[in-house]
């Protein structure tokens, strides 16, 4: 009992404990949250509008920190108004605390504004370090005021790659099926070996 209670805790927790905060180089696996909002800063024009050409955002969070910076943004970017626009190049840095550094081109993204913040998302471009290509994507809320860097009072920062990521129900049927098939394999043994003794 106590070796097929052993056999359900590494056949489930080993693939979910992989796919936690990884960034992969040589398969393109980027699965990357910023943790906890530690602190963050976004680069716009005075009352809350976004600069033209271009603005950064930065979150920094207790797993990571994720950096993006925009050019050639698009009409409407530049003005004070809520409401949606876009952006078509920039690049991208994710920095694991205590880990890896992952550099990306951005295709194409959204920026939507609120009145006291922001959802930012960014397509990326494939590369070698990432082959599938990916996204990155912050939900923002700006501190009052005109300054024209403003510090976060909220946000949260997710990076991942476009790859299929397996769900916890595939993994948990995984690990069902690896228990299932220990059992048999022990079953056989026990036959083979009453069958010799005999």
């Amino acid at each position: 009992m106590r070796r097929a209670m052993l056999l359900t805790l590494v056949a489930v927790a080993l693939p979910t404990a992989a796919l936690a905060n990884t960034i992969d180089f040589a398969t393109g696996t980027i699965d990357v949250t910023t943790g906890r909002f530690q602190h963050g800063t976004v680069t716009r024009n005075p009352s809350g509008s976004f600069t033209t050409p271009d603005f950064s955002v930065t979150v920094t969070g207790t797993l990571g920190t994720i950096m993006l910076s925009t050019t050639s943004l698009g009409f409407g970017c530049n003005t004070n108004a809520t409401g949606t626009c876009m952006f078509s190049t920039g690049s991208v840095k994710i920095q694991m605390t205590g880990g890896p550094v992952f550099m990306d081109t951005v295709s194409s993204g959204m920026i939507i504004k609120t009145s006291n913040g922001a959802t930012i998302t960014a397509m990326l471009n494939k590369n070698p370090q990432d082959p599938t290509g990916g996204v990155v994507s912050y939900t923002l809320s700006f501190a009052p005021g005109p300054a024209a860097t403003n510090k976060l009072v909220g946000g949260t920062a997710f990076a991942a790659s476009n790859q299929v990521i397996p769900e916890p129900s595939a993994l948990l049927l995984l690990g069902t099926g690896v228990i299932g098939l220990a059992g048999i394999m022990r079953r056989k043994l026990k036959h083979d070996t009453r069958v010799r003794r005999s």
